[in-house]
């Protein structure tokens, strides 16, 4: 367990715990989570990546209580949930919605933030708590993914992804094209997706869905 952050420095008596086993599961409507972190990402946050770890064959129970016992201090405004979290680096300017999908059999690491490099460096400490995590579980494999942006649910590997870099690859289940270039600047591999890449991309997919 661990106290929260606006107890701390309170009289004993007064302090609030939270024991992350016991958390409840998200709402699907919450007021304060909507405002803290809109689906879409607000203008002032211009840079967004996302990480997706797909595990085999299913995600730990205890895994987010673990990782929360790690990254409790960065909890913003009491957004936890057993299987939800929304983080704050105030002094940064950045912020990150871990969340678990059991039926997916996958936890999703999303950063926001103002500049790159510091989204990179708050994306690289999650996921080093993460593996520090992960570590205790040795009969569990797990892959580093990135989602597909046509597919909520479909995942291609980030290895295959680099092999592939300034190429096309094939949505495995919508079968549309997408620009690995654009994979690798979405999920923080890569610092720029020019602009010429970008309306190559929309031309082919444009032309593609036209063709159907």
């Amino acid at each position: 367990c661990f106290i929260v952050n606006e107890d701390k420095g309170k009289p004993f008596n007064d302090q609030k715990s939270i024991i992350p086993s016991l958390l409840p599961e998200k709402p699907s409507r919450h007021e304060l989570f909507e405002k803290k972190w809109p689906i879409t990402k607000p203008f002032h946050q211009q840079i967004e990546f996302e990480r997706i770890m797909k595990f085999n064959p299913i995600v730990p129970d205890e895994l987010v209580s673990r990782l929360l016992v790690l990254i409790h201090p960065l909890i913003q405004d009491q957004l936890v949930w057993k299987n939800d979290v929304v983080l704050f680096k105030e002094n940064e300017n950045v912020q990150s919605y871990l969340k678990v999908e059991k039926h997916l059999s996958r936890f999703i690491i999303i950063v926001r933030g103002v500049e790159y490099q510091r989204c990179i460096d708050f994306l690289d400490e999650i996921i080093n708590h993460f593996n520090q995590v992960c570590d205790k579980y040795k009969s569990i494999s797990m892959k580093e993914m990135i989602r597909s942006p046509h597919s909520y649910s479909t995942e291609i590997e980030i290895d295959q992804v680099k092999q592939d870099q300034s190429k096309y690859l094939i949505c495995p289940e919508t079968h549309l094209p997408i620009h690995s270039d654009k994979l690798l600047f979405d999920s923080g591999f890569k610092e720029t997706f020019s602009k010429i890449n970008g309306i190559i991309y929309l031309f082919f997919l444009l032309n593609k869905n036209k063709n159907k």
